[in-house]
């Protein structure tokens, strides 16, 4: 029984980020492929997310990088509290996360960033008098006809970031079919 207990100690180690207890990129990478496969042969939806969190490095320059970790911390329980079980969410980066998001459309799928972004941009309580106001700027894209790798809608989700960063930052970008929106 001990053994059996170590043995699943050490797959959940393999699997998850320890910060966020959120799957780890390689992971993640495993079964959103699997996922991404899968849509594809039933001609079904999938949508991604990325998101990153905006000036963590002031964060942790200023309240130290305990501060830092949990608020990483937080973001990970605000983007799991939103998600399906069907749903994969990983720690992609030091500061961005990754969701995969099969079924789901890209209106769907910004519903989801939308929720996720309100729920952290509400604020974030180092302890019982400090709430900092917290800035993430999102990148969303959506399975279709021209995108045949789950790399092509990482890429993609991803120049929708740094395209609503350039826009202003703690804003939500999306893609559709190889062109580049910025939502909120």
């Amino acid at each position: 029984i001990e053994n059996a207990r170590l043995f699943e100690k050490v797959q959940h180690l393999a699997v998850t980020d320890p910060l966020t207890e959120l799957y780890n990129r390689r992971q993640f990478f495993e079964l959103a492929r699997r996922e991404f496969y899968r849509s594809r042969r039933y001609d079904d939806e999938m949508a991604l997310i990325m998101l990153d969190v905006d000036d963590l490095k002031l964060v942790n320059d200023t309240y130290g990088h305990q501060a830092g970790d949990q608020l990483i911390q937080f973001i990970g329980e605000q983007c799991r509290s939103q998600l399906r079980q069907a749903d994969v969410a990983a720690r992609y980066a030091a500061d961005e996360f990754i969701i995969a998001l099969p079924g789901t459309d890209l209106e769907g799928c910004l519903q989801v960033a939308r929720r996720i972004k309100e729920r952290i941009t509400a604020g974030f309580a180092i302890d019982s008098s400090t709430v900092l106001p917290v800035a993430v700027t999102i990148g969303v894209s959506s399975l279709d006809e021209s995108c045949f790798s789950l790399e092509m809608l990482i890429a993609r989700a991803d120049k929708a970031l740094y395209v609503a960063k350039a826009a202003g930052k703690n804003r939500i970008g999306g893609c559709s079919g190889g062109s580049f929106k910025v939502y909120d």
